[in-house]
């Protein structure tokens, strides 16, 4: 019997190098305290890494090298073709308790990525909480980060990441055309921190391919 494999481009989570974490933890810290206008999560992004940043810092090479190969790795895992590519934004994540990030994409982008830097909040605690929009059988999706796709035959599916602490200082990255949300977490008031990007192929003109 022979496993057939039809193209399907995927996620990988991979570990920070602990020197390029705190690099870039220190930066989303500093950028934290330049503001504290925060109401909500949709006034709450704040762009953490320009692209004359990332191209033109020294501070910043070690976490653009990062980011760069580790696209490069997704493409060539997946058998994504995309020899010239950009990532046009990278921004910051800072959500408070009960704030939640609905279902969305990011297409064109051709891949997205998300590393969490803070996540206050340990799973077994967020079980404790239950609110209307649990499963129906009481699994909590508190505080988790979920994806939404169709398989071959049609079907909706979902593979859900019960974020909490443990993830501090990992890397998910997916294709940007693939549905995701983050849901509210309830049992602490500090802050869940992330920084998110995307990655966009370009055509010979340098323009975004769509």
């Amino acid at each position: 019997m022979q496993l057939l494999q039809p193209y399907n481009p995927g996620i990988v989570l991979d570990r920070l190098p602990t020197n390029v974490f705190n690099t870039l933890k220190e930066r989303v810290i500093e950028k934290r305290k330049e503001s504290d206008t925060f109401k909500n999560f949709r006034k709450s992004r704040l762009q953490v890494l320009s692209i004359k940043e990332i191209d033109d810092t020294p501070y910043f090479v070690e976490i653009a090298q990062y980011i760069n190969q580790s696209f490069i790795r997704w493409c060539k895992l997946f058998n994504v073709s995309c020899e010239k590519f950009e990532i046009q934004s990278v921004w910051t994540n800072y959500m408070r308790a009960n704030e939640f990030a609905p279902m969305h994409k990011h297409n064109p982008a051709i891949a997205s990525f998300v590393i969490w830097i803070e996540v206050p909040y340990d799973i077994k605690n967020e079980k404790q909480f239950h609110y209307e929009g649990n499963d129906v059988d009481n699994t909590s999706k508190n505080g988790a980060f979920e994806f939404m796709y169709s398989t071959y035959t049609g079907t909706l599916e979902v593979h859900r990441i019960e974020l909490d602490k443990t993830y501090e200082g990992t890397m998910i990255m997916f294709p940007g055309d693939l549905m995701h949300c983050v849901y509210p977490f309830f049992s602490t008031d500090k802050e869940r921190i992330s920084v998110a990007g995307n990655f966009y192929c370009l055509d010979a003109l340098g323009k975004v391919k769509v």
